[in-house]
């Protein structure tokens, strides 16, 4: 992730690894999970990956620790400064579900 994150950016990709074994179960599901600054909470269709581009470098990654990767595809989706709070969700095919770390990341207004 660059050194700071702007309103309404959408070239950009978040990477958490959950720590959950994938190549244990099978998941199912992938979400990202948000809650905006002013208390909002949603969520985005996720992926997983064996490979994620980081700093400019094609990084192979293990699916031992669970990775959960969403790309931003709209500038409506960042849409307001402040703190966000990010928490990757998987749902595994034998109904059983479970959460990574949550992260907090500050969302810088245009121009600061």
């Amino acid at each position: 992730m660059p050194d700071k994150v702007y309103e309404r950016q959408n070239y950009l990709s978040f990477l958490f690894r959950t720590g959950i074994n994938f190549t244990d179960r099978s998941a199912t599901v992938f979400m990202l999970e948000y809650k905006k600054p002013g208390g909002t909470v949603g969520a985005w269709t996720a992926t997983t990956t064996a490979t994620a581009i980081i700093d400019g470098e094609a990084v192979a990654i293990d699916s031992a620790s669970g990775p959960v990767v969403y790309q931003l595809s709209s500038t409506s989706q960042i849409d307001v400064d402040g703190n966000w709070k990010f928490q990757p969700y998987v749902k595994f095919a034998d109904g059983s579900h479970a959460r990574g770390k949550t992260v907090t990341v500050h969302i810088y207004e245009r121009f600061k």
